[in-house]
């Protein structure tokens, strides 16, 4: 086993009249990390699974600039320093820390964790158990209540991981620091706080504070957060160049930054002011942002750059409204700082984690959680402020009022009104002008994503329904005209599931009658393997279309991104599953809830699947969807296979046949082919 540094003498100068555990925590230092030679299997492959999003960001929400300070260290270590004045004037002295938690410090279980690093995972659990599960309590102590008797947090970590598909490993380990859920509070911190506090931690229950990237433990990772050095001033915007097509939204504004911060974002220096860009409007000539593969613009856009990476972490810090930001890849370290009415990410030096001096390691990292916590308390002070009551109207304007919102009401009324009683007329316009659309222009509104510029899709898979098998289409052309489009606007995120994100959204076409728009689900899949899956889940339903397969959705199209990037399948949008409906309770478990005649339906479904030569491969009461008319309709065919063998046919029979009568008992119901099991 390597040598490791000795962990550095407790500052004596410094912090010398506080508890030896605390001096103890802020002189904490990691040593050297080795990556497991297990890791070299799993070669880190310079994407991030999040691309398309990022690009989708709403344009007064993106980052604009990058400011690199060696400033930011000692920011957060002046936090510690003023936050510790103020409890000493306060005169509340910091709690010793419980027992439990004094061998978190101690050098031979930190070094347990530093040989075999294989994953982002083992970065995040690394930093969790050496110092990110103490280092919360003490913030939330000094902020929170520091009045407690003793140290409790209020925070919770949570992680989620992105996996490489098919490797077994994680390239992305996301956590995020968020309050607890007010009922989960310690009652010796609720005893110890003001009613002002204690109705921040009701409106903050399950908020973000903190947002931590880790990233893989190799060279690449180290090129990147070595190159972010490059990016100071205004950084490339990550946005489609697609052209010609009309504007699709308008930015929303910022939310407030905190008030009262130990750090401060320099204004630009001797940089050229940004062109405001032209509103689009309405052109005959849409352009897609073709890059022709094999060219170095199309192997840049598909590698991951230290821009791309920074646009990333700015998009999950919008997403989680956090303020502070750490990016580790294990040996190194980055810590930004967002502020959101400049755009700007002030973003410290690359920080060796294991040479910290002054400030210690610690004590950044102690200053990061509690400046974290102060600017989530500050903001959420400066939203819950009441305004001043407005002045009373004058009888004219009550009127001018009155009149207003009574068109408001009418115009919602006829709006509603038409909504309900066209579904029907707008489903039959959009599938006669569909199938001479070839390019679909996709935008994102939910969340912060407010597409500033479209996504130009290729349909190269046909709309199928019914009889109906629409042509693929297999090349780009230059330009399009505006009777040459559809249009795909993104609405909500639905899950995420083994070929990617599902979302609602609505599919318009326009004409000379106006605008036609339904209701659909889109699979959006990012990741090679994924998107290479969704093209055969849409060939199994081309297939199943021509052999008059009618128990399926309808198909609106297979979409291709111009920068070949993304690829989505439109589907007919369905109500409810099987599985969503109020399970029978009986004496032998949960029991599913289908008819008599959804039962021969679906039988009668799977065994025209069958003759069409398709094992499903995937059934579950989850892929069980009901029609508008009533009519169950099986879905997910991603697992689907061709030419199944008769004995593999019978057996996903009789296993359809055991849930539908309800021999299958449980609150989870799978099955598939033998071979699966």
């Amino acid at each position: 086993m390597t040598e490791r540094p000795q962990p550095p003498p407790l500052a004596t100068e410094e912090h010398d009249d506080l508890p030896i555990i605390l001096r103890k925590a802020f002189a904490f230092k990691p040593g050297f990390s080795i990556q497991s030679p297990e890791a070299e299997q799993h070669p880190y492959h310079g994407t991030l699974p999040f691309d398309f999003y990022d690009r989708h960001l709403d344009a007064n929400l993106a980052l604009k600039r990058v400011v690199v300070s060696p400033l930011v260290p000692k920011y957060l270590a002046d936090k510690v320093d003023s936050t510790l004045a103020d409890l000493k004037h306060r005169k509340i002295g910091p709690l010793p820390l419980r027992p439990s938690t004094i061998g978190q410090f101690n050098a031979p279980v930190y070094e347990e964790l530093l040989d075999g690093i294989i994953s982002p995972q083992d970065l995040a659990i690394r930093y969790l158990h050496s110092y990110g599960n103490v280092i919360p309590a003490l913030a939330s102590s000094w902020i929170v209540h520091p009045l407690a008797t003793q140290y409790f947090s209020t925070l919770r970590f949570d992680g989620r991981r992105s996996e490489t598909p098919g490797s077994g490993v994680d390239m992305v380990h996301e956590y995020t620091l968020r309050f607890k859920p007010f009922d989960q509070q310690r009652q010796q911190v609720i005893s110890s706080i003001d009613d002002q506090t204690k109705a921040a931690l009701r409106d903050l229950a399950g908020k973000h504070v903190f947002t931590c990237l880790f990233l893989p433990m190799c060279a690449e990772t180290e090129e990147l957060f070595r190159g972010m050095d490059d990016l100071i001033g205004t950084i490339p915007s990550p946005a489609y160049t697609t052209t010609g097509s009309p504007s699709v939204t308008t930015p929303v504004n910022p939310p407030c930054d905190a008030k009262k911060t130990s750090w401060t974002i320099p204004p630009p220096v001797n940089e050229p002011e940004q062109r405001k860009e032209a509103s689009r409007q309405r052109s005959q000539d849409i352009r897609p942002s073709l890059r022709q593969e094999g060219t170095s613009e199309f192997e840049e856009m598909k590698t991951l750059t230290p821009a791309g990476l920074l646009h990333h972490v700015w998009h999950r810090s919008v997403a989680e409204n956090t303020t502070l930001i750490l990016i580790s890849c294990g040996n190194y370290e980055r810590i930004g700082i967002r502020h959101r009415a400049s755009q700007t990410l002030l973003l410290s030096e690359l920080l060796d984690i294991s040479r910290f001096d002054k400030p210690s390691y610690g004590q950044v990292h102690f200053g990061l959680f509690l400046s974290a916590i102060s600017d989530a308390l500050d903001r959420h002070e400066q939203t819950y402020i009441r305004p001043p009551p407005a002045k009373r109207s004058t009888p004219d304007t009550e009127s001018r009022d009155l009149r207003r919102s009574k068109r408001i009401k009418v115009q919602r009324g006829m709006s509603k009104i038409q909504s309900e009683i066209s579904p029907k007329k707008s489903s039959q316009s959009v599938w006669k002008a569909l199938p001479s659309r070839p390019l679909g222009l996709v935008s994102v509104k939910f969340g912060p994503l407010n597409s500033p510029v479209v996504t130009a899709c290729l349909r190269t898979g046909g709309t199928l329904s019914g009889t109906r098998v629409g042509a693929n289409t297999k090349t780009w052309k230059k330009c399009y005209k505006i009777r040459e489009c559809f249009s795909l606007i993104l609405d909500s995120d639905l899950s995420f599931g083994a070929t990617g994100r599902l979302h609602s959204a609505h599919l318009e076409v326009e004409n000379v009658d106006g605008k036609s728009s339904i209701e659909v689900v889109v699979k959006a899949a990012i990741d090679p393997s994924l998107r290479k899956r969704l093209r055969k889940e849409y060939a199994i339903y081309r297939h199943l279309w021509k052999h008059q397969v009618s128990s399926i959705p309808a198909v609106y199209g297979l979409l291709e991104d111009s920068d070949d990037m993304v690829t989505f399948l439109v589907l007919q949008k369905l109500r409810m599953s099987f599985r969503d409906r109020e399970p029978f309770d009986t004496a032998g478990g949960l029991l599913l809830c289908v008819t008599h005649e959804e039962r021969s339906l679906c039988l009668a479904a799977l065994r025209k699947i069958h003759e069409a030569g398709v094992l499903h491969r995937d059934l579950r009461a989850e892929n069980i969807l009901i029609a508008d008319d009533g009519t169950p309709m099986i879905i997910d065919f991603d697992r689907a296979q061709f030419n199944p063998e008769p004995e593999q046919t019978k057996y996903e029979m009789g296993r359809f046949q055991e849930v539908l009568d309800g021999k299958v008992v449980g609150k989870v119901i799978f099955f598939s082919t033998s071979s699966d099991n």
